[in-house]
């Protein structure tokens, strides 16, 4: 499900915003929240990670464009899109990374387009994923690594848990952003979280030491070379 977030201290734009977001919308799988002030939305994010975030520029007190640019460092990966009624903050926005920066009022073709391209970029960020009729959304960046073990698929997660599904490795790997890697078999390793490799052992971040098959070793360091700017 995709988490969408709406931030405007006046509460008739918010809801305007909101009733577009529903129009734009319709069929998708989706939670949509709006938020009155930026300490809301912030008491929210204990809890919640939200993937898509509205937010007017002027709120209250707080800068929009300031406050966009703590969400980023909290929730890496959100979309931000901007929404002003004064285009004089065209060039401010670029300051902080955004997707789409829509004047009020807003039209609706235009706001379809912006979700479009938050959409997308967020397919490459997760997938989901579905075992005993409960459905998972899953980071990229949260796997470090994966293993498949009796026709079952095994993502293990930062936070130190897991996620089966039944299916082939091969199949998996397929979905994975070129940030994964194959380097045995049953094994497949996500490299922003390699701690180190030595000789044909990689140790991970969290501890997990998985060894590399003979025949992966020169292919997987040579990717991991790669992925590291070598």
């Amino acid at each position: 499900m995709i988490e969408i977030a709406i931030i405007d201290d006046n509460e008739h734009c918010a809801g305007a915003v909101e009733n577009g977001v529903r129009q734009v919308m319709p069929t998708q799988d989706y939670c949509l929240k709006c938020f009155h002030n930026p300490k809301e939305f912030v008491n929210a994010t204990k809890t919640r990670r939200f993937d898509i975030v509205l937010m007017d520029i002027i709120l209250g007190t707080e800068n929009g464009i300031e406050f966009a640019a703590k969400i980023l460092k909290t929730m890496p990966g959100a979309s931000i899109i901007f929404i002003s009624a004064n285009s004089d903050f065209y060039q401010d926005v670029y300051k902080v990374e955004h997707a789409y920066f829509l004047i009020k009022p807003i039209d609706n073709q235009k706001l379809k387009d912006a979700i479009q391209k938050c959409m997308h970029r967020l397919q490459k960020q997760f997938m989901m994923l579905e075992f005993k009729g409960e459905i998972s959304k899953v980071y990229f960046k949260d796997v470090i690594y994966i293993e498949s073990n009796l026709r079952k698929v095994i993502l293990h997660l930062k936070n130190e848990s897991s996620i089966c599904k039944n299916g082939k490795l091969s199949v998996m790997e397929n979905k994975l952003p070129h940030v994964f890697a194959r380097c045995q078999q049953s094994f497949i390793v996500n490299l922003e979280h390699i701690q180190r490799i030595k000789n044909d052992l990689i140790y991970l971040n969290n501890g997990k030491i998985i060894k590399i098959s003979k025949a992966r070793v020169v292919e997987f360091k040579n990717k991991y070379t790669k992925y590291l700017g070598g």
